[in-house]
């Protein structure tokens, strides 16, 4: 089943398939596409919006905001969610499965993907984003894949 809402802030519309919303109708399609590919056998173990955690020296990346009014300090880890993680067939040792919730890895034959409007042949990206993959790269050694959306 497919169901939409009008997205807030964004230019994209929000969608839910099957249960799991995302933030943009590609996203959606995107996810019927992999689900077609993971009953086809040709890739396993998909996994909807997973988040990665950044840690260098065996220390957790995070970021540190001081209220002005009470000068109270709040820490928060610096995350990335990607819009799917997969393993292709394959390429990973069938006992190992990633599992939603826990610690993805590097594993061989590992996916992560990103789903981005492009224009003129390249995806269209903001600072943050790009910060985020190349800390994916240096902590986690993973390379993300952008998807047209």
């Amino acid at each position: 089943m497919v169901s939409f809402h009008k997205g807030g802030g964004g230019l994209a519309k929000k969608c839910v398939v099957d249960g799991v919303k995302f933030a943009s109708l590609s996203e959606g399609r995107r996810y019927k596409q992999l689900k077609l590919l993971v009953r086809g056998g040709h890739i396993r173990d998909l996994i909807c919006h997973p988040r990665f955690e950044f840690e260098i020296n065996g220390k957790t990346l995070k970021t540190i905001n001081v209220n002005p009014l009470n000068g109270k300090t709040l820490k928060r880890k610096i995350t990335f969610t990607a819009d799917f993680a997969y393993l292709e067939e394959g390429a990973a040792p069938p006992g190992n499965p990633l599992v939603p919730g826990t610690k993805i890895s590097l594993v061989p034959g590992l996916v992560v993907e990103d789903v981005k409007p492009w224009r003129r042949g390249r995806p269209i990206t903001t600072r943050d984003y790009m910060l985020k993959k190349a800390l994916m790269f240096v902590c986690h050694g993973i390379e993300i894949i952008e998807v047209q959306a």
